[in-house]
């Protein structure tokens, strides 16, 4: 599998299903954790942001020129962010994935799935019966998942390729209390115990 073959299929969806000419990017946030845009179009979306993966951003200035393009970035067209994607600047990355997700909430407004429900006003976690899903894999360590699965007595992994979680006090102590162990270093894989 190409490292980028999911994105690519993504980005090919929303060219087939929106105008992408006609969209440009309004607003972009650079947080600490997460990363934003807001397009044209009035949709959002948000974007991890890998702050661990940029070695150079460790000040002001050296982090104004991990993203070479700071204080140019609106008024950009959507397609100058999707092409950011596949190119090496992690920053750039970074927004270009954040529009790409902005997108697909446009797209998916414009043909919604008939498959399945979106539920509002309630919390994902409470919604979901660990008991239905005997053998789950986790992407990330979400603690009030792995404690859902956990109380359930899942058959479960956790991937997750930043270890800084398996250090924090409480993604450790569930771990230890549970008997987790880790597969791999890096990426970290958790195992449910037996």
């Amino acid at each position: 599998m190409e490292q980028f073959e999911i994105l690519r299929e993504a980005v090919a969806q929303v060219e087939q299903q929106l105008e992408l000419d006609k969209i440009t990017v309004e607003r972009v946030v650079f947080g600490l954790f997460f990363s934003g845009v807001k397009l044209s179009t009035g949709h959002g979306g948000l974007c991890f942001t890998p702050v661990k993966e940029m070695p150079e951003a460790v000040c002001c200035p050296s982090s104004a020129r991990a993203m070479p393009l700071s204080g140019r970035l609106r008024g950009r067209p959507v397609r100058e962010y999707l092409d950011d994607i596949f190119g090496e600047n992690i920053l750039r990355r970074t927004l270009g994935i954040a529009a790409l997700n902005a997108l697909s909430v446009a797209a998916w407004e414009q043909s919604p799935p008939q498959d399945y429900e979106i539920l509002m006003g309630v919390d994902a976690f409470d919604e979901l019966d660990a008991a239905r899903y005997p053998k789950t894999v986790v992407v990330g360590a979400l603690v009030p998942m792995l404690k859902k699965l956990m109380a359930a007595g899942a058959d479960f992994h956790v991937l997750e390729q930043d270890p800084a979680p398996s250090r924090s006090g409480r993604c450790l102590t569930i771990c230890r209390r549970s008997g987790l162990r880790s597969a791999s270093p890096r990426p970290i894989c958790w195992s449910s115990p037996g």
